[in-house]
C-alpha cells in the first residue's frame, strides 16, 4: 500500500502550484492550513483533477475522494490530510 505523510503530500501541492496549475501569485512561506486551491489561488476544476492525479503519479497509489467532506477538501491541510490517509 502507497503511503505518504501529511507535509510531504502538502509540500508537493505547494510545489504543483508553484510551477502554474493555478492562475494566482502566491508566497508559500505565508499559506496557512486554510488555503483554499480554488479561491487562493485559483485552480479551476480541470487543475483540480490534473492535480490530483500528479499526486496519485508522485506518491504510486489512487485517491478516493468518495469520503471526503467536499466543504473543505480543497483547502491545503484538508486535501494534504485526505490525500496522507486515503492512498490505495
Amino acid at each position: 500500500m502507497p503511503s505518504a505523510s501529511t507535509s510531504q503530500v502538502r509540500d508537493y501541492i505547494l510545489e504543483r502550484l508553484g510551477s502554474g496549475v493555478g492562475t494566482r501569485e502566491f508566497d508559500p512561506d505565508d499559506v496557512t492550513d486554510d488555503f483554499d486551491l480554488l479561491t487562493d489561488a485559483g485552480v479551476d476544476s480541470l487543475g483540480f483533477v490534473e492535480l490530483l492525479t500528479a499526486l496519485e503519479d508522485r506518491f504510486g497509489g489512487e485517491i478516493d475522494l468518495s469520503g471526503a467532506d467536499p466543504s473543505t477538501v480543497t483547502m491545503l491541510k484538508a486535501l494534504s490530510e485526505h490525500v496522507a490517509a486515503n492512498l490505495t
